[in-house]
């Protein structure tokens, strides 16, 4: 997003990004610090060029990020596919987009146990060494 903003003269008043994923987005809207250290610099990282009212859903059949990698043998790169002319729904207005209701939820990450062995030499032993 940062490269195309740069990469472009004109200006940019409205941007929408997308995730399937229900868990990433309800990570966008929890404080990154309450998440261990990988997915809180990551939201962190997000946050820090987003706002979570930017961030949409998308199914995942309808998610042209998958397209290379999931559902049949590839992406169309036909000029009138969804690479290049976007997901049909988006040429439609905003209220028939795709929407999942997405209750209010606790997002946690569950806390491991970490044990820590602390050995320590006493002079008696030392002196020996």
């Amino acid at each position: 997003m940062c490269s195309i903003l740069e990469s472009h003269s004109f200006t940019v008043t409205k941007r929408y990004f997308w995730s399937d994923s229900t868990t990433v987005l309800a990570w966008l809207r929890v404080d990154p610090r309450k998440f261990k250290q990988y997915v809180a610099c990551r939201i962190g990282k997000i946050l820090e060029h987003t706002d979570t009212n930017e961030w949409r859903w998308v199914p995942s059949k309808q998610n042209p990020e998958d397209y290379a990698t999931k559902w049949g043998s590839g992406p169309s790169l036909d000029v009138e596919g969804a690479w290049f002319k976007g997901l049909p729904f988006l040429h439609r207005s905003e209220e028939e987009w795709p929407k999942q209701n997405m209750p209010q939820q606790t997002v946690e990450e569950k806390l491991r146990v970490c044990n820590i062995l602390v050995e320590e030499v006493s002079d008696r032993l030392r002196t020996l060494l």
